[in-house]
């Protein structure tokens, strides 16, 4: 995206959520204003902060203590599905992530809608971030070995 590209040339530092906000928003408008461009979500994101649109999502997810359940916190909460990146009029909105270490999991709806949260942080635990995304994919896939929708992850983590 040559918009996000020119933006982020023109910042010294890493954008914070509200500076992301208007990366997405400017990309919206170059998107619109281009007419065949078509509508599309986002997420974008530095390990402290970030901004979504759309319906894919970001997670950091903490690792149990022990054996038990990990926490999983939806970082893109409150973003707005829609209009869509592309629409002229979509509204990002940005999040921070909270609690530091862990997963972070930025992921398409065809994860996030049609897998159980403690089914995916379960796919995460392993070393291998490769393996981990594997997974999370199996997590979705039909007997018939399809999926329901694509799937799109992006995995990083931090101690």
């Amino acid at each position: 995206m040559a918009a996000a590209r020119a933006f982020l040339d023109a910042h010294a530092g890493p954008p914070d959520a509200a500076a992301w906000c208007a990366c997405l928003a400017s990309a919206d408008v170059a998107l619109y204003g281009a007419g065949d461009a078509g509508e599309t979500t986002a997420v974008v994101a530095t390990i402290a902060a970030g901004a979504s649109v759309g319906d894919s999502g970001a997670w950091l997810i903490h690792a149990a203590a022990s054996d038990g359940p990990a926490a999983v916190i939806d970082l893109t909460e409150a973003q707005k599905i829609r209009p869509l990146l592309g629409s002229g009029g979509a509204r990002p909105m940005p999040f921070h992530a909270r609690g530091g270490r862990g997963t972070l999991l930025v992921a398409s709806d065809g994860l996030l809608r049609y897998a159980r949260p403690d089914a995916i942080a379960e796919a995460l635990r392993g070393a291998d971030l490769g393996a981990a995304a594997r997974a999370a994919i199996e997590c979705v896939r039909l007997r018939s070995g399809i999926l329901q929708d694509d799937v799109g992850i992006v995995l990083c983590r931090w101690r």
